[in-house]
């Protein structure tokens, strides 16, 4: 019987070649879209679950309450995790990382800014699976300034040779011998690093500083026996911190644990180790993924139900001869399972097409080897079946309901039930992609105002440069002054922080507030040229002078946010307490801006100038209009002249601000992608639709031309009822689209207002995409000579 099946689904394929390529056309790029968002999801869930104990692994999270809010941070202090592990039993284990930003690692003459540098416990080997492929793990990282390399940057330093036992200079100060080799790590772990250095060498190096208890800040994860010791440990954690820091440090701190698993896609933190992903794309994807099979589905749906009428010849005398309604369904099912069978290699070829640039997009390094991944496979096996099944449910039911009697008779009757459902599943399609286009639409509008509208400074042409050594900032006014000598740069400032990173806080008190009153807020200390280089705009009040010499010990600017949140409709001339540095007057009030990125509200900030060279730790240098080439050529060789022997670290803030929102720009791009081919499956399925309307209609149109009627009236009758559908969808598409993109944008502290233009634009490109697909046929039909469509049969 199954033969039989096969035997005239293949039948129908070669006879009707037109209508089977436009089924297996939609069906093969359906489910090659399925199978790309499978990898990228399959990809995403996966992340540190290669580590054994990975379900036993908890990463430490403190939490500040401070007045402009809760501040969640993914690092603790030093000294407990080892206090957690002697108090509580459950605790089996613990590791520490401490991180060097940008450390400079020099072998011989080859030196290179590493940005995945850093310290660890030697526990980091029982904990972690991450296995050295050189020399005993449990004695790699025991003594101070011992360091292991992945097989990456051992490469990159000493190429075939064996680095064993080989010295290390690190920021031209420390040396560090190399005692191990590890495995290149997984690109799916969300600790990523190329050196690992003993966590001793930090006591070596801020014995005192650790030893203050809670100062040293650092990532730490502890391994419990069950997860239930973890849920009592959360609860224990007040009692922890009143014990060894008394009611004042309780007041405002607190801990956590958070699971391993749980961090890549549940945890955006400041100061996260990675770039985390966001478990609410996942959701999103599997939406738009499901979305593109029932689109495909609906095509082979629509024009199955479409060419009924042909087949009923076949139906009524398959029944004559005995079928049962029950065989009949079970025929057509499996045409239709066959028909997804046939798009499988057409998918497979453009999976691995598309691969290259799917992980340029995303970001990723996938790969598809069905054999070796029982997941994809099973999950292709599952798409087979669900699109065989669903594409061919309705044409089955409908064709085995025909009654021989009347099919021989010439008295079959589709009725209008078959035309309706046949309207409302292209409604249904044309609902999705509608959806996708505006979501997309919306995104782009959102990166495009977070990256361009107005942020409150200068981000264009604006070269910062990390300063890590003391030499540098005790030669910064040198330096300043050789860099001012080139006419291409405008300007010189030096910072704590720039906008794209953190400023730090300090704890303020209006004078005129009683003496226990503190507000915890952000405070950025600048060189006197900042707010000029920045293109900071006052609101009121005067910039830092060096004229005035009170400006360098009691002289603050603050923002619009900071004035408010102390309650002056004029703060010019008030007195601001620095708890720890003392008493200083307001000079003047800075407008707004966005020193981080717009997923945060504007926090209160108070500026003042730097007390000491030593907190200096950017160097801002604002460019002309000339060769950036030369000007970065002529900032090396000033920059040589200070320093010999750190290499020039350096960055263009446009590019470092816009890398916070990476993550929006690729989920962006892959929603724009997936949107162009489910509006491509859609109108496939409208073109054959389209063909077939105007093959039955033939004959009308030969009549209608006849009569007078003209190929622009015939036209706009043929394409009346495909506008009809398409304006239906509309209605139903934008109240969807709006809740959806508005729950997305409540993720943004500062976002666009969805406008009626936005959705009116979607339903243009789709009305216009649409009717494109049947102009061809409908124009061909309609310029027919009538003498050739009245005698077509």
């Amino acid at each position: 019987m199954f033969k039989n099946y096969f035997k005239i689904a293949l039948r129908n394929i070669k006879k009707h070649k037109g209508y089977s390529f436009i089924n297996i056309a939609g069906l093969s790029v359906g489910i090659a879209c399925c199978i790309l968002i499978l990898l990228w999801i399959q990809d995403e869930l996966s992340y540190d679950e290669f580590h054994q104990n990975a379900h036993h692994i908890y990463r430490i999270t403190r939490t500040e309450s401070r007045e402009s809010g809760k501040i969640k941070i993914p690092m603790t202090y030093a000294n407990v995790a080892p206090l957690l592990k002697e108090e509580y039993p459950g605790v089996e284990n613990y590791v520490r990382f401490g991180r060097e930003y940008r450390a400079f690692v020099k072998y011989d003459n080859n030196g290179f800014l590493e940005e995945r540098f850093f310290y660890a416990d030697p526990s980091v080997f029982s904990v972690f699976d991450f296995s050295l492929s050189r020399e005993n793990a449990e004695l790699a990282l025991t003594e101070p300034y011992s360091v292991v390399l992945t097989q990456n940057a051992a490469l990159k330093y000493f190429g075939t040779e064996n680095p064993i036992g080989k010295i290390l200079k690190v920021n031209d100060k420390e040396d560090y011998v190399i005692t191990g080799i590890l495995n290149d790590l997984p690109h799916n772990s969300h600790i990523q690093f190329d050196f690992l250095a003993s966590f001793s060498t930090l006591y070596d190096k801020y014995k005192e500083y650790i030893n203050a208890y809670w100062a040293y800040q650092c990532y730490t994860y502890i391994i419990v026996s069950n997860p239930t010791i973890a849920s009592n440990l959360n609860q224990e954690f007040d009692n922890f911190i009143l014990k060894h820091k008394g009611e004042k440090f309780q007041s405002y701190m607190d801990f956590s644990l958070q699971s391993l698993t749980d961090i890549h896609l549940h945890s955006n933190l400041n100061y996260e180790l990675e770039t985390n992903g966001d478990i609410r794309y996942i959701y999103i994807f599997s939406v738009i993924a499901f979305f593109i099979m029932l689109i495909a589905c609906i095509n082979f749906m629509n024009l199955s139900t479409a060419r009924s009428s042909l087949r009923s010849r076949e139906v009524g005398l398959r029944k004559t001869l005995g079928a049962h309604q029950s065989n009949l369904i079970c025929q057509f099912l499996s045409e239709s399972t066959i028909f997804t069978i046939i798009s499988l290699p057409c998918a497979f070829s453009l999976v691995y097409l598309s691969l290259p640039l799917f992980n340029h997009i995303s970001d990723k390094a996938l790969q598809l080897h069905v054999t070796e991944n029982i997941f994809i496979l099973l999950s292709i096996a599952g798409i087979v079946i669900f699109m065989g099944l669903i594409s061919g449910s309705y044409p089955a039911f409908l064709l085995s309901s025909f009654k021989p009697a009347h099919i021989f008779k010439d008295e079959l009757k589709l009725g209008s039930s078959s035309s309706v459902m046949r309207k409302l599943l292209v409604v249904f399609q044309f609902t999705a992609s509608l959806i996708l286009i505006t979501g997309t639409i919306i995104v782009y509008r959102q990166i495009h105002f977070i990256k361009n509208e107005k942020l409150g400074f200068h981000k264009d042409r604006q070269l910062v440069i990390h300063v890590r050594d003391n030499t540098i900032r005790k030669k910064y006014l040198t330096l300043k002054n050789e860099l001012l000598k080139s006419t291409n740069i405008i300007s010189v400032t030096a910072s704590s922080a720039v906008p794209g990173t953190s400023p730090g806080v300090s704890v303020f008190r209006p004078a005129d507030s009683p003496n226990d009153s503190r507000l915890t807020m952000r405070n950025l200390v600048v060189d006197y040229d900042f707010i000029e280089t920045m293109g900071i705009e006052l609101k009121e009040g005067r910039n830092f002078t060096q004229q005035m010499a009170t400006d360098a010990t009691s002289a603050y600017l603050i923002n619009e946010s900071a004035a408010k949140k102390l309650g002056w409709s004029s703060a010019i001339n008030k007195e601001l307490i620095d708890l720890d540095s003392g008493p200083g007057t307001v000079i003047g009030v800075v407008r707004d801006f966005h020193f981080q990125s717009k997923h945060q509200i504007i926090e209160p900030l108070i500026i003042n100038i730097l007390p000491d060279t030593k907190y200096i730790y950017y160097i801002t240098v604002r460019i002309g209009n000339s060769n950036i080439s030369n000007i970065r050529k002529f900032i090396e060789s000033r920059w040589k002249k200070v320093s010999s022997n750190q290499p020039l670290d350096y960055f263009f803030l446009d590019h470092h601000f816009d890398q916070l929102y990476q993550k929006e720009k690729q989920m962006g791009n892959l929603l724009i992608g997936f949107t162009l081919l489910g509006m491509f499956i859609a109108c496939l399925g409208l073109l054959g639709l389209a063909s077939f309307t105007a093959e039955r209609r033939t004959r009308e149109i030969g009549i209608r031309k006849v009569l007078g009627a003209s190929v622009s009236g015939i036209f706009v009758l043929l394409s009346r009822e495909y506008f009809k559908w398409i304006l239906t969808a509309n209605l139903i598409a934008w109240p969807l689209a709006y809740y959806i993109m508005n729950n997305w944008l409540n993720n943004f502290a500062y976002r666009i207002n969805m406008t009626l233009w936005m959705f009116i634009l979607a339903g243009s490109i789709s009305l216009i995409t649409a009717l494109l697909s049947v102009v061809f046929h409908t124009f061909k039909t309609a310029r027919m000579n009538p003498i050739d469509t009245i005698k077509y049969e």
